[in-house]
């Protein structure tokens, strides 16, 4: 009986005509996919941050515009993949009326390539300290 399963079962080994491949397990797979569905999920949340706050600042009556790529060059470009889920750089944000120093903290921290001014000359957003 030992015997039988010992002769059903090859030990496989490299040959010099065999192709090496790579072997893994589904728990490999779902690992990976995992960490990349993780990923594409954050950036996912970051779009949809940004896209919230130009909302938001519309709503309050102030004002954004997108990247003039005639005039000037963007301090950096966005990755494709974002571009991918519609996220887009902004150029110019106006801050609405009633604009409080934590907001504009926290859109200066979700728009480090914006160009950002107050609606008014009270909010110094130079020392506005971004929340992180």
């Amino acid at each position: 009986m030992g015997r039988i399963g010992c002769r059903s079962a090859r030990l496989i080994g490299y040959d010099g005509g065999m192709k090496l491949r790579f072997r893994y397990s589904l728990r490999t797979l779902f690992i990976l996919l995992t960490i990349v569905a993780a990923w594409l999920g954050w950036q996912v949340h970051i779009v949809q941050v940004r896209k919230t706050w130009l909302v938001h600042i519309d709503s309050h009556n102030g004002n954004w515009s997108a990247w003039d790529y005639d005039n000037l060059a963007p301090p950096f470009e966005l990755p494709w993949y974002r571009r991918l889920l519609g996220d887009q750089l902004i150029g110019k944000i106006m801050l609405y009326e009633d604009c409080t120093e934590e907001d504009a903290a926290k859109i200066r921290k979700e728009f480090p390539e914006s160009e950002i001014d107050p609606y008014w000359d009270g909010l110094d957003i130079s020392v506005v300290p971004i929340v992180g």
